[in-house]
C-alpha cells in the first residue's frame, strides 16, 4: 500500500486503451510535470472522476479511453480513464485533462435478464460472468465476489444497465445493513469487486488535532415513519386496493408524520409487501446526521467504513427517554401500579407515560436502560403531571457502574401542584454542604457560614466561591422511577433529558472522499453519513418498473 510522507511524491502512469505506455509524470524531482491532480472516489462504485494539469509543453498523445493509474511513491494507488481532453487551441499554459472511474463503463452495458427462486450469490455471479468481459473493459474474477448467504431470490430486470443491475443487488446484500454492509466497485486491474465493509470502527478523527470546523448537518427530508400500501388488481392494472398500514409510532411521536404511499403489482403477496414496508420503515425511521470534512491531511490510507468522529467539548441538550414508547422500560416490577402510553395530557411528543398508583404500589419502579451511557452530565429535568393527588416519587439516575444519584418528587416543597405540568431540574455535580464560603446572604457579604444547600428556605443565598463538588456520577446509563408513597394516585411523565458537556461523537460510515494532491501533501474533502438517494429513495419506482427482488424480504 501507497506510503504517504513529505515530499509525498506522485507518479502518474498513462497508457493507451492497448496497454502500451505513453507517459509517466512525476514531481518527486519538483519538476512540475505533474499539478493539482484531484480524484473523487465514492463509496459504490469506487473512483468517480479525477483531473490533473500539466504544463502545455509537454507532447503526450492523450485522447479519450487513455488509461491513467495514479501511484504514490512508487505504489499503486487509483485509477481511471480520460474522458475529456484539452481542446487543441488551447492558449492556457496549464492543460487540464479530465477522467472518471473505470465502473462509469458499466452504464454502457443494458441487459435484460430474469432469475427465478436463486441465491444472491449465484446472480452476482452470473450476471458479472455473462456481461463482464473485455468488450465492456471491467471484468469478472469470481474470487472477488463475497455476498451474503440469501435465498430464493426471484428478480428480473428490463432494459437496465449494469449499474443499475449492480446497485438493485447491492440493496438486497444490505437488507440486514446494521449488522453487515457491502459495497462494489471496479478496482486498479478493472475487475469488478463486491465484498463487505467492515463494522468495526476504521479509526477516530478529532476535531481541533486533526480537523477544524466540520460542516455538521441532520436530515429530516428522508424520514418515513409511515408508509399506506395499495396493490393493482391484476384484471385491471389502472385499479388499486389497499392492503395495509405500516407506521413505527416512535419516530411519529419523536418527529412528526412523514407518510408515502406506495403502489405494488399485483404479483406481489401481502406477507413481501408487509416485509418490504417494514424494511423501508427500519431503514429511514430516523433522521440521517451528515459530517462533511474539509482540508484534512492524510497520513495513512482512508478505506470505505465507519469512523467515529469526534466535535469540540461543547454543551448539549440530550434526551434520555422521550416517554413515546414503552420500548426500553422494564416493568417486571410492577404489580399494584400501571404503567401505559396515554395522550391524555402531553407536553412536548405526542404521548406520555401513564402511572396510576394505589395502595400497595410503595416500593414498585420501573427501569429504562439507555442504549448507549451519555457521559458527563450537568443537569439533568424531568417533565411531570400531577393530577389531583400528588404521590411521592424518587427519580434515580444510575451510571454504568450503578452509583446512585437521587431525585425525591412529591415531597413538603411539591406536593402543593396539582392538575399542571411541572419541570425538575437538578445539578448533578451537588454541592450538599459547604462550610466557611464567602457567600452574599440578604446583603451582608463575606459571611463565615455554613451552608446546607438541601433546605429549602426563603434566603436569597448567592455563593461566592468555588467548593469542591459533593456526591455526583459521571455519566446515566439507566433511570429508575419508584414509587415511594402508599397511595392512589395518577400522574405522567412526558420526557427525561439532561444537559451535557461532552465531546460529541458520530459513528458514520465514509460516504465519499475527494483528494487534492500535490508534492507538498495529500489532503481530502470527506463526506460521512448515509447516502439514500442512490438506493433507496426511487425503491417506489424500482418496484413499479419490476427490477426489484420479489421474495427477498419474505426469506426470514
Amino acid at each position: 500500500m501507497p506510503i504517504f510522507s513529505t515530499p509525498i511524491g506522485i507518479q502518474l502512469y498513462i497508457k493507451s486503451p492497448s496497454g502500451e505506455r505513453l507517459a509517466i509524470l512525476s514531481d518527486t524531482d519538483n519538476s512540475g510535470q505533474i499539478l493539482n491532480a484531484k480524484i473523487k472516489e465514492n463509496k459504490v462504485g469506487g473512483i468517480d472522476k479525477f483531473s490533473f494539469d500539466i504544463p502545455r509543453n509537454i507532447d503526450i498523445p492523450i485522447t479519450r479511453n487513455t488509461e491513467c493509474y495514479f501511484y504514490i511513491s512508487g505504489e499503486l494507488w487509483k485509477s481511471g480513464y480520460v474522458q475529456e481532453t484539452p481542446e487543441p487551441d488551447q492558449t492556457n499554459p496549464v492543460l487540464t485533462v479530465r477522467g472518471e472511474g473505470f465502473h462509469k463503463r458499466l452504464l454502457k452495458k443494458v441487459i435484460n435478464v430474469t432469475h427465478t427462486n436463486q441465491t444472491l450469490d449465484f446472480i452476482i455471479k452470473a450476471v458479472g460472468n455473462t456481461y463482464l468481459g473485455l468488450e465492456l473493459g471491467v471484468y469478472y474474477n469470481v474470487s472477488k465476489i463475497t455476498s451474503p448467504s440469501i435465498s430464493n431470490i426471484t428478480i428480473e430486470f428490463k432494459d437496465k444497465n449494469l449499474f443499475k443491475v449492480f446497485e438493485t443487488l447491492l440493496q438486497i446484500a444490505n437488507y440486514d445493513y446494521e449488522n453487515d454492509r457491502y459495497r462494489f466497485y471496479v478496482d486498479n486491474d478493472k475487475d469488478f469487486v463486491f465484498e463487505q465493509i467492515s463494522n468495526s470502527i476504521q479509526t477516530s478523527l478529532f476535531e481541533g488535532y486533526q480537523y477544524q470546523s466540520p460542516d455538521i448537518s441532520v436530515d429530516n427530508s428522508k424520514i418515513l415513519n409511515k408508509i399506506l400500501a395499495f396493490r393493482t388488481t391484476s384484471a385491471d392494472p389502472k385499479v388499486v386496493e389497499y392492503v395495509a398500514t405500516y407506521q413505527d409510532t416512535e419516530s411519529q411521536g419523536r418527529f412528526g408524520l412523514f407518510e408515502k404511499k406506495i403502489t405494488f403489482p399485483d404479483y406481489i403477496d401481502t406477507a413481501t409487501i408487509s416485509n418490504i414496508c417494514n424494511f423501508l420503515l427500519k431503514r429511514k425511521r430516523f433522521p440521517q446526521t451528515k459530517i462533511k470534512i474539509e482540508n484534512y491531511e492524510i497520513k495513512d490510507i482512508l478505506t470505505f467504513g465507519k469512523y467515529n468522529i469526534s466535535n469540540r467539548l461543547d454543551t448539549y441538550w440530550k434526551i434520555l427517554a422521550d416517554c413515546d414508547s414503552l420500548i426500553g422500560w422494564d416493568v417486571s416490577a410492577l404489580s399494584t401500579t400501571t404503567l401505559t402510553l396515554s395522550v391524555d395530557h402531553v407536553l412536548t411528543g405526542k404521548r406520555s407515560l401513564k402511572f396510576v398508583t394505589g395502595v400497595g404500589s410503595v416500593g414498585e419502579y420501573v427501569i429504562f436502560t439507555l442504549e448507549k451511557a451519555i457521559p458527563f452530565p450537568k443537569y439533568v429535568r424531568t417533565y411531570i403531571y400531577y393530577e389531583s393527588v400528588t404521590p411521592i416519587i424518587k427519580i434515580t439516575y444510575l451510571d454504568v457502574d450503578n452509583n446512585p444519584m437521587d431525585i425525591d418528587l412529591g415531597s413538603a416543597d411539591t406536593g402543593l401542584f396539582g392538575d399542571q405540568w411541572i419541570k425538575y431540574s437538578k445539578e448533578v455535580k451537588e454541592i450538599s454542604e459547604a462550610i466557611g464560603l464567602l457567600v452574599d446572604v440578604n446583603g451582608l457579604q463575606d459571611q463565615d457560614t455554613i451552608v446546607n444547600i438541601d433546605v429549602v428556605t426563603e434566603t436569597e443565598l448567592e455563593v461566592r466561591a468555588e467548593a469542591e463538588a459533593g456526591a455526583g456520577i459521571l455519566n446515566i446509563k439507566k433511570i429508575k422511577i419508584e414509587i415511594i408513597s402508599d397511595i392512589a394516585s395518577t400522574f405522567y411523565i412526558d420526557r427525561l433529558d439532561m444537559i451535557a458537556s461532552i465531546y460529541s461523537s458520530h459513528k458514520l460510515q465514509l460516504e465519499e472522499i475527494e483528494y487534492n494532491l500535490s508534492s507538498i501533501g495529500l489532503f481530502s474533502n470527506m463526506n460521512f453519513g448515509e447516502k439514500e438517494d442512490n438506493i433507496f429513495d426511487e425503491i417506489k419506482d424500482q418496484i413499479k418498473d419490476g427490477d426489484i427482488a420479489l421474495s427477498i424480504f419474505s426469506k426470514q
